[in-house]
C-alpha cells in the first residue's frame, strides 16, 4: 500500500452519475464532456488512475480524485469563476480520497472549502501555484512537500495537524516567498512554519 494511500484503501464509490476515469489516463478533455442538467457542469470522478503530462481545464467542471496519482499536469481556470444557469461554479476536491501530485501546475485555480476545489486528503509533491486564489480555503489534511507558492494569498487556513482525525501532516520545505499575504490567513494545529520559507518582511505565527 502506497505511504499517500494513508492506510485507507480504495472504497466502493457510492452512484453519482459522474464519468468515471480509471487507471492509465493518455487523454482526457474535460471541456468535451456532457455537462450534468441538475448542476450544469462536466461532473467527473477520477478512481485509482495514473494521470501524466496532460492540461486539465476546470472551467464548468466538477471534479472528484480518489486514490489516483497525478504527474507533471497542469490545471488551469478562468481568472474569474462564473456562476452557471443552475447557480453552480466549478468545483470539486483534489483529494477526496487519498492521492498524489507530482511536479504538477495549479494556475488561477480557487481553492475554496465550499464553492471551490479542496485540496482534501492530497498529497502535494514540488508542485506550483501560480496566482491561484485562496478565498474560503481550508486545507484540513492536505500534504505539502518542496512546493512553490505564488501571487495573493486571502482568507486561507493551514493546518499542520487534522484536527478531525489527529493525522499530522507532512508539511515541509515549501517556498512563499513571492506571496502577498493579507491578515486574513492563518496557521493553526502546530503548522510546521519553521520548516518553510517566507517573504523578508513576513513572520507567520502558529496558534492553535
Amino acid at each position: 500500500m502506497p505511504s499517500w494511500w494513508r492506510g485507507q484503501p480504495p472504497q466502493q464509490p457510492r452512484p453519482s452519475g459522474a464519468v468515471v476515469v480509471r487507471d492509465d489516463v493518455a487523454r482526457l478533455d474535460l471541456s468535451s464532456l456532457e455537462r450534468s442538467t441538475d448542476l450544469g457542469l462536466a461532473h467527473v470522478s477520477v478512481r485509482e488512475a495514473h494521470v501524466q503530462g496532460l492540461d486539465l481545464c476546470l472551467d464548468d467542471t466538477k471534479l472528484t480524485v480518489w486514490w489516483s496519482q497525478f504527474e507533471d499536469c497542469v490545471f488551469t481556470q478562468r481568472a474569474r469563476p462564473v456562476t452557471n444557469a443552475q447557480g453552480y461554479t466549478a468545483q470539486g476536491s483534489f483529494g477526496a480520497g487519498p492521492s498524489r501530485y507530482r511536479s504538477c501546475r495549479f494556475e488561477r485555480v480557487r481553492f475554496r472549502t465550499t464553492t471551490g476545489f479542496s485540496m482534501g486528503q492530497a498529497t502535494f509533491e514540488e508542485c506550483e501555484f501560480v496566482h491561484c486564489r485562496w478565498e474560503g480555503a481550508r486545507a484540513w489534511s492536505a500534504d505539502l512537500v518542496d512546493c512553490r507558492f505564488t501571487g495573493r494569498m486571502d482568507g486561507a487556513v493551514w493546518f499542520g495537524t487534522d484536527r478531525r482525525t489527529g493525522r499530522r501532516n507532512v508539511v515541509r520545505g515549501n517556498d512563499f516567498t513571492e506571496v502577498a499575504f493579507t491578515d486574513n490567513v492563518g496557521w493553526r494545529h502546530d503548522f510546521p512554519v519553521e520548516d518553510q520559507r517566507w517573504p523578508s518582511h513576513y513572520v507567520p505565527v502558529s496558534r492553535f
